[in-house]
């Protein structure tokens, strides 16, 4: 990353810090990474773009990762599938799968990977990425229905959004739970906003 890039987030982070609730204010700690850093593979394949382009690349990824492989084609033969022949190869899987199944079947396997860097709060964490993976899934089922022209990207962005509630779940859980009971109050978008600033600090967004 550019020195230019780094410094400029320094900056956010520095500005944050002190409007942070007490528990959160460790996430702008560059000394003390609040999350683990998603694998090389991981991140090449969700800053791919559709298309037969895309999906020519992600076979070729997973190609190169004996575990992913053995994933992607174990899921591609299972029986909520049901392929007509037995799938061998990366690319037939991923032909036969889809680019944006293919793309959260390697992010969960990341992501749950990771979860044992998290001991103490498994449970709620694995709740937030399993959230985080379904709304992925969904925003990028719902570009495809409005004809959205990049409907793959909205995975991505939807994911990364998430990670916002992946770093508070695991720094304070408590104040992670506040925030899940708040959709429930259904009060207007500017209240919830109003309460998020009160448990965290920030509005959720901004902290995202």
């Amino acid at each position: 990353m550019p020195s230019s890039s780094l410094s400029s987030d320094n900056g956010i982070a520095a500005a944050l810090k002190p409007q942070l609730h007490k528990a959160l204010q460790p996430l702008c700690d560059e000394s003390t990474p609040c999350l683990p850093a998603l694998e090389k593979t991981c991140q090449k394949i969700l800053s791919l773009t559709g298309g037969l382009t895309g999906a020519d690349q992600l076979g070729r990824i997973i190609s190169h990762d004996p575990a992913l492989t053995c994933k992607v084609l174990q899921i591609a033969n299972s029986i909520a599938y049901s392929p007509q022949q037995v799938i061998t190869s990366v690319p037939h899987a991923v032909s036969w799968l889809g680019l944006d199944t293919v793309r959260s079947i390697v992010t969960a396997a990341q992501l749950v990977e990771q979860l044992g860097q998290w001991p103490t709060h498994q449970h709620i964490v694995s709740g937030v990425i399993a959230r985080a993976i379904v709304a992925a899934v969904h925003a990028t089922e719902l570009g495809i229905a409005v004809d959205y022209p990049s409907p793959s990207q909205l995975f991505s962005a939807t994911l990364l959004y998430s990670i916002g509630d992946l770093a508070i779940s695991n720094q304070a859980p408590d104040l992670y739970t506040a925030l899940r009971r708040l959709p429930m109050t259904h009060r207007t978008p500017a209240a919830r906003i109003l309460e998020e600033t009160t448990i965290l600090g920030v509005p959720r967004l901004k902290l995202a």
